[in-house]
C-alpha cells in the first residue's frame, strides 16, 4: 500500500481512495461500496469523495493501488431464501451423505444398507442369508459393476467371516460385538442360482428384475416390470379401449386393476402381497367382463 494515501472508513468497510492511479471505474466501485453498506451495514458515513482530495484522475490504475477490505458483517436473515434454494440445499445434503455411504468399503461396521443398489435400480441378483442359530443377512449383486454387498445380523461376534461365492472365497466380513457387519466387494462373478456363504450363513442368488413385453389385440401394446427386492410391479398399456377398467393377472391370480384414460392408455403401480414372481411367470390384462385377455406376456 502506498504511504500517505487517505483512507475513508464506511462503518466496517475500509476503502483506499485518492490514489493517483485510480480511474473512474474504481470511483464507481467506491460508490457501489456505499450502496452495499446501506443494505448490509447500515447507513454509511459518506459515499462522496473526501473533501479536499484531488480531482478524479483518468489514468489506468495498478491493481495494487486499490484496496477493498471487508472486516465483518453482522448476521442477518437473507430476504431471498426461496423454496428453490432450500430445496437445493436439502438435496445437496443428501447427495453428500450418499457419496459417503457409497464409498464405504470397510467390513467392520455394525450395519450397512443395501439400499444403494435397490434405490438406484442397480442390483440384479439378491439372496437372503440364514443359519441354524437364527442369524440373518442380505446379499446384493450388481452384474454390471461386478460389486457385491453383504450384511449380516446376529452372526458370531467379533469374527472374520469368509464370503464364498460358488465355492470360491471372494473376501471377508468382520462382525462387531453384536455379531453385525457388512462388506462391499468388487470383481465378483455370479448369476441366478449361484450360492453364497458368509461364515455359516448360506443362500442362493435369485433374479431381482423381471420384465415382460405385452402383446395381443391389434393396436394394443404394453409392458410390465417387477423388482423382487422392492416388491414393486409396474404395468403400462396403450391403445386399449378408452375409460375402461382392466384386471391385471399374474400366474392366474388377479393382483390389481388399471383404468385407461380417454386415449386408451393406463398404468398400474403396486406392491402386491404374497406375490412370488419368477422368470417364466405369465401376466395378462383383460376386462372385468370375462372376455379374452387383450394383452399377455411372459416375464424374463
Amino acid at each position: 500500500m502506498q504511504a500517505g494515501l487517505p483512507v475513508k472508513s464506511i462503518e466496517k468497510w475500509e476503502v483506499l481512495v485518492d490514489s493517483p492511479g485510480l480511474s473512474s471505474c474504481h470511483w464507481k466501485e467506491f460508490d457501489m461500496l456505499g450502496f452495499l453498506a446501506r443494505i448490509f451495514g447500515g447507513k454509511p458515513t459518506s459515499t462522496n469523495k473526501p473533501a479536499g482530495s484531488p480531482p478524479r484522475p483518468r489514468v489506468r490504475p495498478q491493481v495494487e493501488d486499490l484496496l477493498l477490505g471487508i472486516e465483518e458483517l453482522m448476521p442477518r436473515i437473507v430476504p431471498n431464501a426461496s423454496s428453490i434454494g432450500m430445496t437445493a440445499g436439502h438435496l445437496l445434503g443428501h447427495d453428500s451423505h450418499a457419496v459417503i455411504s457409497d464409498t464405504s468399503t470397510g467390513s467392520d461396521a455394525s450395519s450397512h444398507s443395501l439400499a444403494g443398489d435397490t434405490c438406484a435400480g442397480g442390483a440384479t441378483l439378491a439372496a437372503t442369508l440364514t443359519n441354524a442359530s437364527g442369524a440373518t443377512g442380505q446379499a446384493s449383486f450388481n452384474a454390471t459393476t461386478g460389486s457385491l454387498k453383504v450384511q449380516v445380523h446376529g452372526a458370531a461376534a467379533s469374527t472374520a467371516l469368509n464370503v464364498v461365492v460358488n465355492g470360491t472365497t471372494v473376501g471377508t466380513l468382520t462382525t462387531d460385538a453384536s455379531g453385525n457387519g457388512h462388506a462391499k466387494l468388487s470383481n465378483i462373478t455370479a448369476q441366478a442360482g449361484s450360492t453364497i456363504t458368509v461364515g455359516d450363513l448360506t443362500a442362493t442368488f435369485a433374479q431381482v428384475k423381471f420384465t415382460a413385453t405385452l402383446s395381443g389385440a391389434t393396436g394394443v401394446t404394453g409392458s410390465a416390470d417387477f423388482n423382487s427386492l422392492e416388491n414393486k410391479l409396474q404395468v403400462s398399456i396403450t391403445g386399449a379401449t378408452a375409460n375402461t377398467t382392466y384386471n391385471v393377472t399374474v400366474d392366474n391370480v388377479v393382483v390389481g386393476q388399471l383404468t385407461t384414460n380417454s386415449s386408451g392408455a393406463g398404468r398400474l403401480k403396486l406392491s402386491p402381497a404374497n406375490l412370488t414372481l419368477l422368470a417364466g411367470s405369465t401376466i395378462t390384462v383383460s376386462d372385468t367382463l370375462g372376455n379374452p385377455a387383450i394383452l399377455q406376456g411372459t416375464f424374463a
